[in-house]
């Protein structure tokens, strides 16, 4: 039966909330003024999608009857949605503890990066890559002349800030050992991405040396090449998709809800795969990654994906591996709420095929 107040029986609710004012403790008096939810039951629980993370809002109730009459609007409720997840939240599941705290010291998950700089320049990525609708502006920090321990300080200090690690929190991120930052003998760079800056960051860091010209050299061979290979000594290729794009299928989101992974587009840029992965949002804490491979699954790599953003009942994933003048397959996990869901584009798994032409 339906429930009654008395004479009426209650055959659906009506929920109004709104986003508050930024300092400021509103109580409004009219629903009109609030967004409206309808719902089609009796139910008492109630989710509403799309809400700002971080954010203070009102809601308020009403019933509707079956004599097509309602009940005087509740009292207001407020309540804060739960903050975005930072970089550092995403990064600390990858990260290796190395030292027992308080604070625990993670090292940092360095993928090698895929530039082949001539005069031995290193290249390291903290992050996945999410696609260019999302990029953010690409921004350099170039540490100079700085002894090792100096150097050490300042990378790791720049790593917590930018991943958004806050002074009360039981852990702290390294770049790497005191031992292996030692004696550094070439230009390295580390790039951040997601950050909690504005900006994706790249910090280069100098060795002690006195090879200013070679180091001038390394550096603006890096910068140059973000937007693509112009040496001559590159060979030009190119690749294909042995697939549809999902999101363009009809049934996409159906088929994300059914599967709870899908891979949601792909995009080839120089020397690396961009892509999207769709996931359904099970639970708030999930992993999400793409397994690759450059030689038909004889090895096979794990990379991470990154959170871009929540759409829905979904949360899209971004993430971004090396490609080479070798074909390359991939498939999509998700990990969440203790199960395992695979997307292997059903069975016969994400395939990208060279397409080789002259050297240029």
């Amino acid at each position: 039966m339906y429930p009654h107040n008395g004479v009426d029986a209650v055959t659906s609710y009506k929920v109004f909330y709104c986003k508050e004012e930024k300092d400021s403790a509103i109580c409004l008096d009219e629903a009109t003024e609030m967004d409206t939810i309808l719902t089609s039951s009796t139910q008492t629980t109630l989710r509403i999608q799309d809400l700002s993370p971080g954010t203070n809002y009102t809601f308020r109730v009403q019933a509707v009857y079956d004599n097509g009459t309602m009940s005087v609007v509740s009292n207001s409720c407020r309540c804060k949605t739960k903050d975005a997840p930072r970089p550092a939240d995403f990064v600390l599941l990858q990260s290796q503890l190395i030292e027992k705290g308080p604070p625990d010291i993670y090292k940092l998950p360095l993928i090698s990066g895929h530039l082949d700089v001539q005069g031995g320049l290193r290249h390291y990525r903290v992050g996945e890559i999410p696609p260019a609708s999302d990029l953010k502006p690409e921004g350099f920090l170039i540490i100079l002349g700085a002894t090792d321990e100096f150097k050490n300080v300042m990378l790791n200090a720049l790593a917590n800030y930018v991943l958004g690690v806050e002074f009360s929190d039981p852990f702290k991120f390294k770049i790497a050992t005191d031992e292996e930052l030692a004696g550094q003998q070439s230009v390295i760079a580390y790039t951040f991405c997601p950050t909690i800056l504005d900006y994706n960051l790249t910090v280069i860091a100098t060795p002690k040396n006195e090879d200013s010209e070679s180091i001038k050299s390394q550096i603006r061979m890096f910068v140059n090449e973000q937007d693509g290979p112009s040496s001559p000594t590159y060979s030009s290729c190119r690749h294909e998709f042995s697939f549809t794009l999902p999101c363009l299928e009809p049934d996409f989101m159906s088929r994300v809800e059914r599967e709870c992974v899908v891979l949601e587009s792909a995009r080839e840029e120089p020397r690396r795969l961009h892509g999207m992965i769709r996931v359904f949002n099970i639970s708030y804490e999930k992993e999400v990654m793409v397994r690759w491979t450059h030689d038909n699954w004889r090895t096979s790599h794990d990379t991470f994906s990154a959170f871009c953003s929540h759409e829905g009942i979904t949360d899209r994933f971004a993430f971004e591996f090396p490609i080479s003048e070798d074909d390359a397959s991939f498939v999509a996990r998700y990990r969440v709420a203790g199960r395992e869901y695979w997307d292997n584009n059903r069975g016969a798994t994400y395939n990208v095929y060279s397409i080789r032409s002259e050297t240029q």
